[in-house]
């Protein structure tokens, strides 16, 4: 849905959502605000997941501003190496 996202990018999206799923949250991201993260990154020029932008836009996955403040930091990099970025 977003090509210009590279193979790359997409598969750490993918794997980073996934993991993000596991997570004890108020709402976990659906298919829609995975595909509006994606072309987030990309209009961000974003080649590789990297923690201080996941940090800056969780928002865009995440509902919740609770969710937010879970995940940013520790959690976010933490996920963010699961990602293989």
């Amino acid at each position: 849905k977003v090509p210009a996202a590279g193979e790359r990018l997409a598969r750490q999206i993918v794997t980073f959502v996934q993991e993000l799923r596991r997570q004890e949250l108020y709402k976990v991201p659906g298919v829609a605000e995975t595909i509006d993260w994606a072309a987030a990154l990309t209009a961000l020029d974003q080649t590789d997941l990297e923690a201080q932008t996941v940090d800056d836009t969780l928002g865009v996955i995440l509902k919740y501003q609770d969710d937010v403040h879970k995940v940013q930091g520790a959690v976010a990099r933490e996920l963010v190496a699961k990602s293989g970025a």
